[in-house]
């Protein structure tokens, strides 16, 4: 496996590898999404409002996932990251 991170200055966020989400809407779950940009692309970072955890993205056709505890402000336009190993 191999360790990914998410790497803007002194600021690191590990990355897991992923599935794309089903997007359901089943039992109430509703979907956001805030931008943020990744490889100097603006990508959206896709999560469950009601009841997720993760933030889901998409890089060179792959999807990886990050915690939305403690990531929430650092997603957005403001911050430009890089995705490395």
């Amino acid at each position: 496996m191999v360790n990914l991170k998410l790497v803007e200055g002194n600021t690191e966020i590990k990355v897991v590898n992923s599935t794309k989400p089903k997007f359901s809407c089943r039992g109430g779950r509703t979907w956001d999404y805030r931008e943020t940009i990744i490889n100097n692309k603006v990508t959206r970072m896709h999560f469950d409002s009601t009841w997720g955890h993760n933030f889901y993205f998409e890089v060179n056709d792959k999807w990886y996932s990050i915690p939305v505890i403690d990531n929430y402000e650092k997603m957005n336009k403001q911050h430009h990251f890089e995705l490395v190993r």
